[in-house]
């Protein structure tokens, strides 16, 4: 069951969608109440569509709000420039051929399918092979299933680009499936609520910020994906954003950039030429504790001796791998999983300290990064900070 808003002006109001209401038994059957959800996104969809922006701009988090979404949330901006980004979304839906909207729709509808096999960071891929047969059960008429697949498979390409998502991932979409990603991404981050108790679902619930959809119009423009420095840009900045979204400062890029430089190249310009084409565009980066937490201290300043040292220690580890294996997606863990304590935790605290120690003594060695190949074919790199004496 889902509680509607009774207020039509709301992201939480019932959704329109016949599409939808056709897939609700189905929906409901999900985990973590994620019906609500869908629900939420479709009406985002449907707000953008039919050029009611009021809703999404009233629904943005406030500077008071807190929660995932508060650093966002002081870079609100005029509602007037706000609506002029929503209207460059609703341009997309618009310029889409009527043939397209059905699969679109669909694509919405079913994106957080594969909730039913896999609950957590896969769940996209878990669902796209689910759709044919779900398409079976529940035929929508004029919606292409491969196309449809494809977006349910993909929708984590845009908030998740250059995690496990890359340029070359994106470009092999026709223009058509990249404009539909771009709307069901925009929609789905619409649809997720700030965190916190004090942030009501039914008045501050959209994660589509100006930030955000400024970071995802950039990733949806083509001639982006074929800009390597544009990529290298934003992938450093996403490795040290506080959260899913960039906020480095242009400034502080360049000085991260020009210090990466002056550390690698110690070594050989060969080291720096590689950690730009392969390291950063070839790491599936999850281990984000690690990564940020290294550069930035309690001040919220960047630190870029540890966290260069940190790179271009990683960088030579993969450099070997590949040199002895040749060229595989590399994905960054930790051991431990620093996602299980909170920021505050002394545990955290206690191997990140140690990891900068080590790092500051030059006394990280290759038991200090073990690999392992994967099932899907992949590498997993693991940062052994179990392995560094606490401090």
């Amino acid at each position: 069951m889902i509680t509607y808003s009774s207020n039509n002006n709301r992201l939480s109001a019932r959704p329109n969608s016949p599409v939808f209401h056709q897939f609700a038994s189905l929906l409901v059957t999900m985990p973590g109440n994620r019906i609500a959800h869908v629900a939420r996104a479709v009406k985002a969809y449907e707000f953008i569509g039919a050029r009611s922006f009021q809703p999404l701009w009233d629904s943005l988090p406030l500077d008071s709000a807190g929660g995932y979404f508060a650093a966002d949330a002081g870079q609100r901006g005029t509602q007037a420039a706000y609506e002029e980004q929503l209207l460059r979304v609703h341009r997309r839906i618009a310029g889409l051929l009527p043939k397209d909207l059905p699969t679109l729709e669909t694509g919405l509808v079913l994106h957080d399918i594969g909730t039913l096999r896999d609950q957590g960071w896969d769940h996209d891929k878990a669902g796209a092979p689910m759709v044919p047969g779900t398409l079976k059960i529940y035929p929508v008429p004029g919606a292409d299933a491969e196309r449809v697949a494809t977006l349910v498979g993909s929708h984590g390409a845009i908030p998740n680009f250059g995690v496990d998502i890359f340029p070359e991932d994106l470009a092999r979409l026709d223009a058509a499936l990249r404009d539909q990603l771009f709307i069901l991404s925009c929609a789905d981050v619409a649809a997720r609520p700030g965190k916190g108790a004090q942030i009501a679902e039914d008045a501050r619930m959209n994660g589509l910020t100006p930030s955000t959809l400024a970071t995802y119009e950039l990733i949806a423009d083509p001639k982006n994906l074929s800009d390597k420095n544009w990529f290298i840009d934003f992938r450093l900045r996403h490795l040290l954003s506080p959260c899913v979204y960039s906020n480095l400062t242009d400034p502080e890029l360049a000085e991260l950039k020009g210090r990466l430089r002056l550390s690698l190249s110690a070594k050989a310009e060969a080291d720096h030429e590689f950690f730009l084409s392969k390291f950063l565009f070839g790491l599936e980066n999850r281990c984000f504790p690690v990564i940020r937490e290294t550069a930035q201290g309690p001040d919220g300043r960047l630190h870029y001796t540890e966290f260069t040292q940190l790179l271009s220690f990683l960088s030579e580890r993969v450099k070997n791998f590949f040199a002895a294996q040749g060229e595989r997606r590399v994905i960054l863990f930790s051991e431990p999983d620093l996602f299980r304590f909170l920021p505050g935790d002394q545990q955290r605290g206690s191997y990140l300290s140690s990891l900068k120690t080590a790092l500051a003594a030059g006394k990280l060695s290759q038991e200090h990064a073990t690999m392992t190949a994967t099932a899907d074919g992949k590498y997993k790199l693991t940062l052994r900070l179990d392995r560094l004496p606490l401090s």
